[in-house]
């Protein structure tokens, strides 16, 4: 009897949503291919030997590419998707990071994905790693001055600003940036409250860090910080009675903040904070409660993206529509994942850190 190869151990994945993937025409589809012979290397995985256009090829199989993988205790029948979907979502598998990390920075750099920092096993990292989607390479940039996790970064004017974070033993106040031009990263003005599982997002050219947690509580503290004079000023506080690990993003001028943690519970609240106002108000909820979930604005909506239930890591995503003001599921990923980043480069949505190995 043939033996059965055996399953390899999971690696670090990072996932790349498109609908273009599903909306490509017969005509683009017709390739003089044949396969020669295939074998089971995974559960969901098959590699196979083909031919395609008298060229022989690896071709690497995954099926079912949308099952849950770890179905929530909680769940509802809100939460299944439409069994009359008309268009397949599908996930693309891109290369993969060069370390196993979670909990890290995550940012789009010049139509680039940059991941900084994270946690390893519990080890705190300073190392920088950018993906260039053109090649599907990851290189190298220079680390960090310290090592950080469970902390966010942003992007203003061309420059990279990571801010706030744990070193593993303390939560840490210190805000890093980082000159491409240069390829250096310099420390600038301190955060005035020292956080990690902070929520980070840019807005009119400042940078706005939304609660997070002090090292023994959720807080409800909102700064913001102005690139151009390096000071900070706080905001009005949230209404959520401590929120961290919140999914913050910002659209059509305001900033939202959807679920996270009190300490004792998950939500599914969002509060959407206007500049012009400085106030703080509750928009429609999420239909899961989650924490550690990212948040990021593609094409003209909100996606909400992975994160825990405080019992299971998720593979469930949302989508909210502004004009309809109400959340939907999204496609699921591949593999439920919590401490999620997230960043649009051009069309595409992209998601990774796969935390389920550190974390429960």
């Amino acid at each position: 009897a043939r033996r059965k190869a055996p399953i390899q151990p999971a690696k670090p994945r990072v996932l790349i949503y498109s609908r273009d993937i599903g909306e490509r025409t017969e005509e683009e589809k017709e390739t003089d291919w044949k396969m020669i012979t295939a074998a089971k290397v995974g559960e969901h995985t098959f590699l196979a030997l083909v031919t395609i256009n008298g060229n022989i090829a690896t071709m690497s199989v995954m099926l079912r590419l949308n099952q849950p993988s770890s179905p929530s205790p909680i769940a509802t029948p809100e939460t299944s998707r439409p069994a009359s979907e008309e268009k397949p979502d599908l996930y693309c598998v891109m290369a993969n990071m060069n370390s196993v990390k979670c909990a890290a920075g995550c940012a789009n750099l010049n139509n680039s994905l940059l991941v900084c920092g994270g946690y390893d096993r519990a080890e705190c990292l300073k190392c920088v790693e950018v993906y260039n989607p053109e090649t599907n390479l990851w290189d190298t940039l220079a680390s960090m001055k310290e090592a950080r996790g469970r902390f966010d970064i942003a992007v203003v004017n061309g420059k990279v600003y990571a801010i706030g974070g744990s070193n593993g033993t303390t939560e840490l106040s210190t805000v890093e940036m980082y000159d491409p031009q240069a390829k250096k990263w310099s420390h600038i003005t301190s955060l005035p409250l020292a956080r990690c599982n902070i929520g980070v997002c840019d807005l009119n050219n400042k940078i706005y860090c939304i609660g997070g947690w002090n090292g023994q509580v959720g807080i409800k503290q909102c700064d913001v910080l102005d690139p151009e004079t390096g000071t900070w000023s706080s905001i009005i506080l949230l209404n959520e009675a401590g929120r961290y690990q919140a999914g913050v993003c910002s659209m059509d001028g305001l900033v939202f903040a959807a679920g996270g943690c009190d300490a004792w519970n998950c939500l599914s609240s969002v509060e959407v904070y206007d500049p012009q106002t400085n106030m703080w108000t509750f928009a429609k909820g999420m239909i899961t409660a989650r924490r550690g979930c990212g948040l990021a604005f593609f094409n003209g909506k909100l996606y909400s993206v992975g994160g825990s239930d405080g019992s299971h890591s998720l593979c469930s995503t949302e989508i909210y529509d502004p004009v309809e003001k109400t959340w939907t599921p999204g496609p699921n990923m591949t593999t439920a994942r919590a401490n999620v980043g997230v960043a649009v480069i051009g069309s595409r949505c992209t998601q990774l850190e796969d935390s389920q190995a550190r974390h429960s």
